[in-house]
C-alpha cells in the first residue's frame, strides 16, 4: 500500500483494484497529508484519479470531500448501498 500511495502522490492517480478491500484505508483519505520518506511536498500532486473497483466496499466517508481535486471516481463492482454527500461536489 505504501508504494501505491507513493506513486499516486507522484503522479495524481490511485488504482486500489481488485484488493478484496472491504473499506477505504485512512491513508486514501489523507494522502497529501503524509509524505513518505525521500518525497518532497512541493513535488507532491494532489489526487486527480482514484480506481476502487472490484473490491468489498460498502461505505465511504465523508473525509472524501478532503479529495479536492479529484475528477475520477471508479467505485464499479462493489457492496455501496449509498455514497457520502461530497460525492459529486
Amino acid at each position: 500500500m505504501d508504494r501505491a500511495l507513493k506513486a499516486a502522490r507522484a503522479s495524481g492517480s490511485l488504482i486500489l483494484s481488485n484488493r478484496s478491500l472491504r473499506d477505504v484505508p485512512n491513508e486514501v483519505y489523507k494522502i497529501s497529508d503524509a509524505l513518505g520518506e525521500g518525497e518532497k511536498w512541493w513535488e507532491a500532486v494532489e489526487l486527480q484519479k482514484l480506481i476502487l473497483a472490484h473490491n468489498e466496499i460498502e461505505l465511504l466517508k465523508e473525509d472524501l470531500r478532503n479529495l479536492t481535486q479529484l475528477t475520477v471516481l471508479n467505485l464499479s463492482n462493489n457492496k455501496l448501498q449509498d455514497l457520502p454527500s461530497a460525492v459529486g461536489e
